[in-house]
This record gives structure tokens, sequence and C-alpha cells, in this order.
């Protein structure tokens, strides 16, 4: 039991530092907190993102029950993103995992949607995540985030609001453009808090919000991820994911 709570701990931390639009730097770069199987090191505070050592040991499923679906509609969330077998050539820093927000009573509700962000959790249901790093050049990050909303009402009314906190990932924005995916698409390029080149897109697929958020200047076949073309690809991989998981 103890163990489980030490787990669940882990991952409101890992979900309150993605949810608040947080960057870090380097190797620990991106919008992710330690996972599970991180090494230990000192609880981040929600501006410093520190990224999961790829090397670490990961815990047993079953020690893990708070990042498991729990629900056929969590499941379509952890279905939908981005996994190693679709990530070809990254490395996974984690998963996809589950969260349900989708009641007030519960510490992740609370940890994720009260004061200035409750706005974007009304009508919100589960929010999953899942992290990937390439370490060929330059350390790169790539971090997914699905909300998925009661109804396609819920997820529009709390696109604004999810835009408007996923812009303050950056500082001196400058517009990127990204392929015509999804519902509704935002996007951005320019450095985070540390100073690093990063960019964030952000989606709606039907009664989901996605985001995506990547850190680095590791070059692809299309220029660095943080290029038009990048960002153009992992969204729609994302997008495409989400459109059949609610198909």
């Amino acid at each position: 039991m103890e163990g489980v709570r030490r787990v669940r701990g882990a991952m409101l931390c890992l979900a309150v530092a993605l949810l608040t639009g947080c960057g870090g730097s380097g190797d620990g770069g991106g919008s992710a907190a330690p996972t599970s199987g991180a090494s230990a090191s000192p609880s981040p505070s929600p501006d410093v993102i520190a990224v999961p050592s790829p090397e670490a040991p990961r815990p047993d499923p079953e020690d893990n029950p708070f990042g498991r679906p729990q629900t056929p509609e969590q499941q379509r969330v952890v279905d939908a993103l981005p996994n190693s077998g679709v990530m070809l050539g990254w490395k996974a820093g984690y998963e996809p995992s589950v969260h349900d927000v989708g009641d007030r009573e519960l510490p992740a509700y609370q940890s994720l949607c009260a004061g200035p962000y409750e706005e974007r959790c009304e009508g919100a249901l589960s929010m999953g995540s899942s992290l990937f790093l390439k370490r060929d050049g330059e350390p790169t990050n790539a971090t997914f985030v699905m909300v998925s909303y009661e109804d396609e009402e819920a997820a529009e009314a709390a696109y604004a609001a999810w835009w408007r906190q996923n812009s303050e990932f950056l500082t001196a924005p400058q517009k990127a453009s990204v392929d015509a995916v999804g519902d509704e698409r935002d996007a951005l390029r320019g450095t985070n808090g540390t100073g690093d080149i990063a960019a964030v897109v952000q989606l709606r697929v039907g009664p989901t919000v996605l985001t995506v958020q990547v850190t680095g200047m590791t070059e692809g076949a299309g220029g660095t991820y943080t290029s038009d073309a990048q960002l153009s690809r992992l969204a729609g991989l994302f997008a495409e994911g989400a459109a059949e998981a609610w198909s």
C-alpha cells in the first residue's frame, strides 16, 4: 500500500507539471515530471521539470493502478496517445498513462483543475499523457497530453482556456504553421522558461483537446523537431490516434 501511495504521488506531480505548461532544459527538457520509474531525486516544483532516466527500472504495472485505464473511456485515451509502436526512432520517457479528472472530490481533480485551471476542466473526464526522447544529437523531448470531455461542446468551450495557458509555455513566441488536422488547431514556437528552443501545438479532435510540447534541437528528416514539418508530423500522428479512438 505504501508503494502505491508513492506511485500515485509521483503521477500527480507529473500531471500537475504537464497541465501547468512548464518546461525544462537539457536532458531534463520538455514538460514532464519524473514518473514512478525515475531515479530518486527531490520532488520537482512546478517550475523545475525532470525527465525520467530511460535506464531506470519501471515498476510492475500491478503496482501502478493510478496510471492504468479503469474504464472504456480511459482506454480510449491510452489508445489515442502516441506510444513506442508509432514513435519509431524515439525512446520512451514513459508510455501512455491516464488519470481520472471527472470527479471534483478526487485528489487528481483538486490538483489539476483548481483555481485558474478550473475553466479548462469543465466537463472533463480523463487526462492522459506520454513522453518520448531523442538523444542522437541535442536532446529533444516530445510530450503528448490529451484531455477527454463529456461531449464536443465541452471540449470546444475548454479549448480557448487551454490555449491561453499553453501559450504561456513559451517566451517570445512566434506563430508556427501545422497541417490542417483536427477540428481546431493552434501552434507557436519560441523558447521555454530556461531558454531552450521549444514549440507547442494544440488541437481539438471531437470531444478531446490535445497538446504537443516539443523542446530541443535534434535534427530529423524534415529539419529540427520544432520545424513546421516536424510539428505537423507529430500533431498529425496524435490527431489520427484520437480520431481512430473516438470513431
